[in-house]
């Protein structure tokens, strides 16, 4: 391992109880955590160069069925560059995300993924893009991809805007399904620089908006880059 390195394992129990959505239900797991992180940049916050690749994987056993066990894994890669100076950075993400196992309705829908958030997908109504039901209620999925291109335009020593740009896709399949619908967005960002990192506050907009689901806008606020 190098100082750059980190590495985490552990064992968690999760009561998970569902309700109101596309597939309900009552679960007890064992889960056992495993992170890997290398940090190849030069901030964490607030990196202008470098990369960062994150894995996780995390067996999960059902207490109340024996034969009900699955694992989720995801792997996040983050790339840095300069753009001729450190105030303006090209900013790009990409996600890969897949749960193998159990039959799907067997996995809680909280474990399965869904798009929607201040991490991807920025613009779409919270944790909702998935395969729907005909009720037009997420179902969740066992595998997506997600994708970022941000340019970071640090205007003063406090001040940042940062257009950005969303894509991604989740499916039914175990691996990511490349030639499923991909879901695509546009927004921008402000920055307030701090001395602990920046304030962030993104506005996204949905492109394939879906009626009766979507809103015409997201706002979010966080402390931090998107990543």
């Amino acid at each position: 391992m190098t100082e750059k390195t980190n590495f985490s394992a552990g064992m968690k129990i999760e009561d998970i109880h569902v309700m109101n959505s596309a597939s309900n239900g009552t679960y007890l797991l064992l889960g056992a955590p495993l992170f890997v992180f290398y940090d190849g940049s030069n901030n964490l916050l607030d990196a202008t160069q470098g990369f960062t690749i994150a894995y996780s994987i995390t067996p999960f056993q059902s207490f109340f069925h024996s034969n009900e066990h699955f694992i989720k894994q995801r792997l996040t890669t983050n790339f840095y560059i300069p753009l001729g100076t450190q105030n303006f950075v090209l900013a790009l993400r990409a996600q890969l995300g897949s749960i193998a196992g159990a039959k799907q309705p067997n996995i809680p829908l909280t474990k399965l993924f869904l798009g929607g958030s201040e991490d991807d997908l920025r613009g779409y109504r919270y944790k909702t893009v998935s395969p729907l039901n005909a009720s037009n209620q997420p179902l969740g999925g066992r595998s997506a991809v997600y994708t970022s291109i941000e340019l970071r335009w640090k205007v003063t020593k406090t001040i940042g805007l940062v257009p950005f740009a969303d894509f991604g896709t989740v499916a039914s399949s175990q691996l990511p399904n490349f030639s499923t619908k991909w879901f695509k967005s546009v927004g921008g960002g402000f920055r307030y620089f701090t001395f602990f990192g920046p304030l962030r506050v993104d506005v996204g907009f949905p492109l394939d908006k879906r009626q009766g689901i979507d809103h015409n806008l997201q706002v979010y606020a966080s402390v931090g880059q998107a990543f």
